[in-house]
């Protein structure tokens, strides 16, 4: 099954990104060799920003999941058309195409870093991580369907679990989060977060200098 690794951001200031998410809470990850490029990882249990050194369409989302390559003719048996292919025996396998939306997606083999053990587990100051959303429209959601039922299938008795979540009033990729809202927008004001705001449906938002969104619900509040 296709799990999300990271949402892949591509930069020239390293250090300077990896702070600023640092002052969101997110905990450095130890990576592996598996990247060459100069890269660096933030995350919590749930969800990670990748920084990389590295050009690319950013943000990227990057799923991992076993045996890449045969995964290479199904997406073009749906015509979806595949902007770079790295599948060898001598290197770090991985599929990168794009959704109707101009969404990059990779696929890759393997992790490229550590995950957060149990006792490395702190709550998160942002909230609890709950999925990824996406700007929806009906070919982007055609394309991800059949996108999950290549990569996902579901099953019998099994638990539906989306790749993504499509919302028509978003603007670009969104990262969800609950929180106490009431307590991160004091905690945002105390720390000095240019970057966050309320909503007009009352939300939280964090909008990144990297296109994409952190969206903090209230723990309260119904999703709509």
């Amino acid at each position: 099954m296709a799990r999300l690794l990271e949402v892949s951001i591509s930069t020239e200031h390293i250090l300077k990104d990896m702070a600023l998410y640092a002052e969101l809470g997110f905990q450095e990850r130890t990576a592996n060799e598996t990247v060459t490029h100069h890269y660096g990882v933030l995350g919590d249990t749930d969800f990670s920003v990748g920084l990389h050194v590295a050009e690319f369409a950013s943000p990227t989302l990057t799923y991992v999941l076993p045996n890449v390559a045969r995964y290479a003719s199904l997406l073009e048996q749906l015509n979806i058309e595949i902007e770079r292919a790295d599948l060898s025996d001598d290197q770090f396998n991985q599929i990168s195409f794009f959704d109707p939306g101009a969404q990059r997606i990779n696929l890759i083999e393997a992790r490229t870093f550590s995950p957060a053990f149990d006792d490395e587990a702190q709550a998160h100051q942002i909230g609890q991580y709950q999925h990824v959303e996406l700007p929806h429209s009906p070919e982007r959601e055609a394309f991800w369907e059949r996108l999950q039922e290549i990569v996902n299938p579901q099953e019998e008795d099994a638990p539906f679990t989306p790749m993504i979540q499509l919302r028509p009033s978003l603007q670009r990729l969104t990262a969800i989060y609950e929180s106490d809202l009431e307590a991160l927008i004091v905690h945002s004001a105390q720390q000095g977060w240019q970057h966050f705001s309320v909503t007009q449906d009352d939300h939280g938002l964090y909008r990144t200098p990297h296109q994409f969104d952190i969206r903090v619900a209230s723990q309260n509040m119904k999703h709509d």
